[in-house]
């Protein structure tokens, strides 16, 4: 059986990583809808 303590510090690894991808989309998601709104091409 695979030691916990080594699964644990790789799942928290990989939360973060995905968090940091998450917070990463969320600013360009907002950054676009921020051209979006300010210059509307209608």
């Amino acid at each position: 059986m695979p030691d916990k303590r080594r699964i644990g510090s790789l799942f928290s690894r990989a939360a973060g990583d995905y968090d940091r991808q998450a917070s990463w989309q969320k600013q360009i998601a907002a950054r676009l809808f921020a051209c979006l709104t300010e210059n509307p091409s209608s």
